[in-house]
């Protein structure tokens, strides 16, 4: 803790030069009226920078009469306390504390020698608690009329600036102002975090009926997918039968047509056969006619079977032959129906192999979309929106944890 070591007055007041020293503790200044006793308390409030110049005068009022300037300086002990300086920013075990005054009114502050602004001087006399405009701190002649019609608020403000107690108050009602700053703002977030909440709950159930639609949804991609590939799969087997039909009826009409050409060549035996017994008819005698006309009445009546026989195979022939393009039209029909199919049925995903039927996969595709039309409609932004208010909500929960 600091002390006043010395007060030095030039050409102040009554003063031509005069150095008052003290020691630590009290200081008791004694003298007849008008010995110069108020005017180092004065040249003390002035070096300190207090606006008090004693019964209204002005600055220059206070220079002694035949002299242009005074200098008033208060020297303070900054020597070691408990190992700290009560001033710091000083290496110097003493501060020195000038306030020149001009006859015209124009003063400068010097700490130190240094030429310095007078709010740095008050900044370094409140970081040891001093305020030379506290009338508990410096208090005049004619002050005490004025420190007893101050009120108890401003009294208690004096004495806590004194005992240092001011820095405390000042932080008591910053910290109370902060505190009830903290309780409106956090009012305001309970506000804020109850219609965050009704907003999220709101959003949290539209999410969930999203969640549920779109599992839905999926659910009846892939039932169309199935129903899709499994004509691609009926489809496909019927193209397996026909081609297989196609396969036997072609093996029929060739096995046919080589028939026809086997018995074609047994007809034109037969008629080789005939023509040969007739030219024997011609040149032989009259006693072997009959055996040649029967021979000849056999051959004519097989080759009416086998001319017989031809005829309604190729009769057969040609109506398979009909049969066969049908079918082979059919096939092409199938194909391009397989194409088609095919093509929508990859529009849903892969391939899909089934052991149902299209009637079965098409009874759930009905109760899918009795449920999907159930869940009702759902806004496009339902996820955007969910997970902004979703984030709204636990920020003001951390908010409020806090």
């Amino acid at each position: 803790m600091t002390y006043i070591k010395e007060v030095i007055l030039e050409n102040f007041m009554s003063y031509r030069y005069s150095r008052i020293k003290f020691t630590r503790g009290l200081n008791i200044i004694t003298g007849p009226n008008g010995s110069g006793k108020s005017s180092i308390l004065l040249g003390i409030s002035v070096a300190l920078g207090q606006t008090y110049t004693e019964r209204g005068r002005r600055l220059g009022d206070l220079v002694r009469k035949g002299e242009d300037i005074a200098r008033v300086t208060v020297v303070f002990d900054n020597s070691r306390h408990n190992n700290r300086k009560p001033f710091p920013w000083f290496r110097s075990n003493e501060i020195y504390f000038t306030r020149y005054i001009r006859r015209d009114g124009e003063y400068w502050h010097e700490v130190n020698g240094r030429v310095t602004p007078k709010v740095e001087v008050i900044r370094y006399l409140s970081r040891v608690g001093i305020n030379p405009n506290n009338m508990l701190i410096i208090m005049h002649q004619n002050m005490i009329e004025q420190f007893v019609y101050l009120s108890p608020q401003e009294k208690l403000k004096m004495v806590e600036d004194v005992l240092g107690l001011r820095i405390y108050r000042e932080r008591i009602i910053s910290s109370l102002a902060k505190l009830s700053e903290v309780e409106r703002e956090e009012e305001k977030v309970r506000i804020s975090l109850k219609q965050a909440e009704e907003q999220y709950n709101h959003w949290s159930e539209l999410y969930k009926r999203y969640l549920r639609k779109r599992e839905l949804e999926e659910k009846l991609s892939r039932l169309l997918a199935e129903k899709h590939w499994i004509l691609v799969s009926e489809k496909e087997k019927e193209l397996k039968d026909v081609s297989e039909r196609i396969r036997s009826l072609s093996e029929e009409i060739n096995q046919m047509t080589e028939d026809v050409h086997q018995r074609e060549n047994d007809e034109q035996i037969i008629l080789q056969e005939i023509s040969e017994l007739e030219e024997k008819i011609l040149q032989d005698n009259i006693e072997k006619l009959s055996i040649f006309l029967r021979g000849l009445r056999e051959r004519w009546i097989s080759y009416a079977e086998k001319h017989a026989d031809i005829r309604e195979i190729r009769v057969r022939l040609s109506f398979l032959k009909e049969e066969l393009k049908r079918i082979k039209k059919e096939r092409q029909r199938i194909l391009r129906r397989i194409k088609e199919l095919m093509e929508k049925a990859e529009s849903y995903g892969e391939r899909v192999y089934s052991s149902r039927s299209v009637d079965e996969v098409e009874e759930e595709i009905r109760r899918v979309e009795l449920d999907i039309a159930s869940v009702g409609e759902i806004p496009q932004n339902t996820l955007e929106i969910y997970n902004r208010y979703k984030e709204i909500f636990e920020e003001y929960n951390a908010k409020v944890r806090e």
